[in-house]
């Protein structure tokens, strides 16, 4: 049961949250910083490619126009640049596998060591 733990956790919470629980911090904190690079650098991309659709100033423009604006535009954005978003997606599914595969395997070392002391 103890080698299910790490896995369902990173499954359900995200990458690196198993190897919080196996006690493997460093990696959890790179893992958990990778997965949130990839997420801020996909929102600022989307951002970017939404800008061309916005107004010069947006701080400027009634909250309910800019929202209106956005959701008509989304869809192009990611119609016109679903290739980034797909490297995007990918990247982050690669790293949270790997944070479950990691998980797994770092459970059965922990699990290991415990029989072997």
């Amino acid at each position: 049961m103890d080698v299910i733990i790490p896995v369902l956790l990173t499954v359900l919470l995200g990458p690196g949250m198993g190897q919080l629980y196996n006690k493997e911090y460093k990696k959890a904190l790179y893992l958990l910083l990778l997965a949130l690079v990839v997420v801020i650098g996909s929102g600022y991309w989307f951002l970017k490619a939404l800008m061309p659709y916005l107004p010069s100033d947006p701080a400027l423009m009634d909250p309910s126009a800019l929202q209106k604006i956005i959701k008509e535009k989304a869809p192009e954005v990611v119609t016109a640049h679903q290739g980034t978003l797909f490297a995007y997606q990918g990247i982050l599914v690669l790293v949270w596998l790997y944070s479950v595969v990691d998980a797994y395997l770092g459970a059965q070392r922990r699990r290991a060591s415990k029989l072997l002391h």
